[in-house]
This record gives C-alpha cells, structure tokens and sequence, in this order.
C-alpha cells in the first residue's frame, strides 16, 4: 500500500498529490461551513442583521491591511529561503514577522476603536463589544499567512493539512456554544476562536525550527530586494481591499434588508466553484517559488491550474444557476430570495474570474513580477468608485447637467442585479487583461541567483 501510494505520488507530482490531499481535507471543512452558513447561521442571526455579516468580515481585513501589506514579503522570502536550504534565514524572518506582528496589534487596537463605530452606523448595526471583535479577527488573520508561509517553506504540507481539517469543526463547536446566546457578536467571537486554535496548531507545527537548537542567521542582504517586493505588492492589496469593501458596504448600506441576505444566501453558493484552487493555493505559491528560484520555467504549471480551476468551476457555476431556483423553492426559509436566483450564475462566474486572477497574481508574485498591476488596480478602483457614485448619484445632484442625474436615475443603480453584474463585468475584464498578458507578454524564465 506504501510503495503504491509513493508510485501515485512520483507520478501525480508534489504540486497535484498535496492538491489532493488538500481538496479531501477541504471538502469535510465544506461540509460543515454550508451548514453553518446555510442553516445554522440564518437560524440564530436575524434577516435584518444576516447582510451585516460579510461587510464586517471584510471591515476586519481592511483593518488588518496595513499589517498584512508589512508581512507580505516575509511570506515570499520565507519560501524563497526554503528553497534554497537556509534554515537559518527561515527561523530569523519567521520571528521577526512574529514580533512585528506582535507591536502592530496594539496599533490595529488603536485605530479600529476610532474606525469601526464609522462603518456600524453604515451598516445599521450597534455594540462596543463587536469592535473588539473585529480587532481579534484583523489580527489572529494577520498572524496565519505568516505561520502557513513558514510551514510550506519546510514543506510541512501534513500540519497544514491538520490545520484546514480541524479548523471547520471547531468553528462549529464554538458556534453550536456562543451563536444561540450571543447572535453575531457570538458568530465573530466563533471566528476569533477557531483562528486562535488554528495559530496553536501551527506553532506546534513550527516548534522545532523555532527551538534553541536552530540558530537565526542574518538575511540583511536581502531587504532591498523585499522593499522591491513590497511597494506593488502593497498596491494590489490596497486596490483589492478598496473594491471588496466598496462592494460589501453597498449592498449593506444602499439595499433593502431582504437584498442584503440575499447576497449572503447567493455568495454561499457562488463560493462552490472555489473548491478546486483553495485546495491548490496552499502548495501552488511555494511549489512555483521553489521552481522559480532554481530556474525553472513554470509556465507548465500555471496553465495546466488554469485550465483545471477555471473549466471546472465553470461548469460548478452553470450547473449551480439551473438549480438554485429549484433549491431555494425546496427549503421554507429560503423561499424570500428565490426572485434572486437568476443572479447566481453571474455571482458564480465572478468568482471563477476571481479564482483566474488569484491563480495568475500568485504565479506571478512567486515570479517577482508584477506587470498585471497595469490592468488590475485601475480595473479594482474604477469599480469601487463608479459603485460608490452611482449608488449615491444624490449626492451630485447640483453638480451635474439634469439629463445626466435622470440617465443615473433610470439605471436604478441601487438594486442588488444591477451591483452585481457591474461585480461581474470588472471581474471578465481583468480575466482578459491576464489572458492576453499570457498570450503576448512571455517572459523568459530566470532566477537561481540570476
């Protein structure tokens, strides 16, 4: 059984047997989060408060956004020094991304008990309690990509693996204990937990990189090139972090209640097509790293992820937009968003353009390079500001010609088809730009030590 599994291993290749070791783990993980988000969250969170719950999510990783927009390289350089075998500069940077963290979760604190009553008055929700909530979840965020970076630069895939099956299960424990009590300040208390027990897992993880018995070697020479990494790095995620909030702060803001729920009902399902790379992203950045800095091309790679993710999530979200009516019919709770199922295969298809980009981006940044921030942030911010304008077109009433605000008007922007279709148009154009970027712009493989 050994010697077969080791056989399927060398033919499949590092990249696809952790894939799918990771897809099995994912799926149990599944099982659970569409319970909880499709049953056991609507029971206990009311249909007024249920829109609420994505917006804050987002609020707690624009919250922890300049932490992680720090952390960033470290996760680069974490692979890149694994790759080349110096354990040294691995425990030295995994550290000092641990301290750094550290001193700035007393900064997140600070400015999130400022920001946050901001953004509840937006979102029609109230309690001091939920700030310090959100401040848990930035930070316990900020800290797993970090130790995840760590475990995959060690190749330490099995603990990974340990921390993706037991991270649903908990989340559910804690739920089935806080929600009925505590409604959403219990659902975001059973998100803070359970990334808590994922962070002690990882240490355990790392313990022994992180003992007396490795000493931490100096990796100076390389800042300048991380401060290379970092500054469009820091772009893309700010981009990305203004469009994701603009989009969820809308709906919230700007869409009746039942809209609102809606979105969470639909995106639920929308994230389905999404399994194939959650499985794949976990080894995809490190396996392209590790090629890239030895010299390889990993062009191979990437298109043959592409194409797996991309076709099979396609057929996920068609498959999903001819049943979803049916579905919502079926169960008596969901009846009030059936008149928005015919917006499930749009949501869907956005989301397998999202899983592209992310695919592409990650490729790219193990490749230290960055050419798709040409297309990407002016995409990302001209969405958020046309979502932002439209919605709130009131707001330039004396500024603008008459016919302009009555052509606005009759757009009825302010409806969840119309957001969500302008979601899906931005995303299909950043997919072509990363399409004929692979199709004209080749670049030459390159890296060990140049």
């Amino acid at each position: 059984m050994t010697l077969m599994k080791e056989k399927i291993k060398a033919w499949l290749g590092p990249l696809w047997w952790y894939s799918a070791v990771m897809f099995c783990v994912g799926r149990f993980g599944d099982l659970i989060n569409l319970y909880t988000g499709l049953w056991l969250v609507p029971k206990w969170v009311s249909q007024a408060e249920l829109g609420a719950l994505l917006p804050l999510g987002q609020l707690g990783g624009m919250l922890g956004l300049p932490l992680a927009v720090l952390l960033t390289p470290f996760m680069k350089f974490l692979n890149a020094f694994g790759a080349k075998g110096e354990i040294g500069k691995v425990k030295a940077l995994l550290y000092d991304a641990l301290v750094l963290s550290g001193i700035s979760a007393f900064a997140i604190m600070a400015y999130t008990w400022f920001m946050a009553p901001l953004a509840f008055e937006r979102l029609r929700i109230s309690g001091t309690g939920l700030i310090w909530l959100l401040c848990g979840s930035a930070v316990t965020l900020a800290f797993i990509p970090i130790l995840n970076s760590g475990l995959s630069a060690l190749k330490l895939f099995r603990c990974m693996g340990v921390v993706g099956l037991a991270s649903a299960p908990v989340r559910l424990f804690f739920l089935l204990a806080l929600l009925p009590a505590y409604g959403l300040a219990g659902f975001f208390s059973s998100q803070v937990l359970s990334n808590v027990v994922a962070l002690v897992i990882s240490f355990w993880g790392l313990r022994k990189i992180m003992s007396c018995g490795i000493g931490r070697e100096s990796y100076r020479s390389e800042w300048r090139e991380m401060v290379r990494y970092t500054v469009p790095i820091a772009g893309i995620m700010m981009a990305n972090n203004i469009s994701s909030t603009a989009q969820l702060l809308i709906i919230r803001q700007r869409l009746p209640d039942v809209e609102s729920a809606a979105f969470y009902f639909l995106s639920r399902f929308a994230e389905i097509p999404n399994v194939a790379w959650s499985a794949i992203a976990v080894v995809f950045f490190p396996i392209v790293s590790e090629a890239f800095e030895k010299g390889k091309d990993t062009r191979r790679i990437l298109v043959q992820v592409l194409l797996f993710t991309v076709g099979g999530g396609a057929l996920v979200a068609v498959a999903l937009g001819l049943g979803i009516e049916w579905l919502f019919g079926v169960v008596p709770k969901w009846h009030d968003y059936q008149p928005y199922a015919g917006l499930m295969v749009w949501m869907a298809m956005t989301n397998v353009f999202r899983v592209a980009f992310a695919c592409f981006s990650n490729h790219e940044m193990a490749c230290r390079r960055f050419g798709y921030i040409a297309y990407y942030i002016p995409i990302a911010l001209f969405e958020a500001g046309m979502l932002v304008s439209l919605t709130g077109y009131g707001f330039f009433v004396p500024y603008l010609p008459p016919s302009w605000i009555e052509w606005i008007a009759a757009l009825r922007p302010s409806r969840l088809e119309f957001i969500v279709k302008v979601m899906w148009c931005s995303t299909f154009a950043i997919f072509l730009g990363l399409i004929l970027q692979m199709l004209f712009f080749r670049p030459c493989a390159k890296r060990a030590s140049d």
